[in-house]
């Protein structure tokens, strides 16, 4: 009888960590089901992996979850805006496009996905660019890729919408 309850307890310890595993897998925020499928620029897998070039980043959820190991990683990393846009927009230069995609714009908050590589200790690898890349927000069927742009002292801002294929 000692025997069977002991078994019973194990079975039961093993079965609450097992399950505290699946809920702690389960934390990681998921990626909008809008954003699945073949893009201009990318592709987006219903597990919410990016393959962009033939490199896959794996969909983590959050920038907090970012490991500290060497990789590919997509996640949601902050809240951006119309507004936000608009004010980066008023001492920069850009072209009638990024107007125009501006303009287009619904006035809702959007959350931002980035796209990011990793070495060994985790430190994000960075391109020795004058360019910075803001991620890619979507809003109204379309993805939008905004980046910044240094050129002496003035800057440059682009939004670029990217259509489903």
């Amino acid at each position: 009888m000692k025997t069977l309850f002991v078994l019973a307890s194990v079975m039961v310890v093993f079965f609450l960590a097992a399950s505290h595993n699946i809920e702690a897998q389960k934390s990681t925020v998921n990626l909008s089901p809008k954003w699945h499928g073949d893009w201009e620029d990318f592709s987006v897998e219903t597990n919410g992996d990016f393959i962009e070039n033939g490199v896959r980043y794996k969909w983590i959820g959050s920038r907090p979850q970012l490991p500290k190991r060497a990789g590919c990683w997509a996640f949601y990393d902050g809240v951006t805006s119309k507004s936000h846009w608009v004010l980066s927009f008023k001492g920069a230069k850009s072209d009638k496009e990024s107007k125009k995609n501006l303009a287009q714009l619904s006035n809702e908050h959007f959350k931002q996905v980035s796209l990011v590589c990793t070495e060994r200790d985790g430190e994000e690898i960075v391109e020795g660019a004058d360019c910075l890349d803001s991620g890619y927000f979507y809003d109204k069927d379309f993805i939008y890729a905004p980046s910044t742009c240094q050129i002496g002292v003035k800057f440059e801002i682009e939004l670029r919408k990217i259509k489903r294929k």
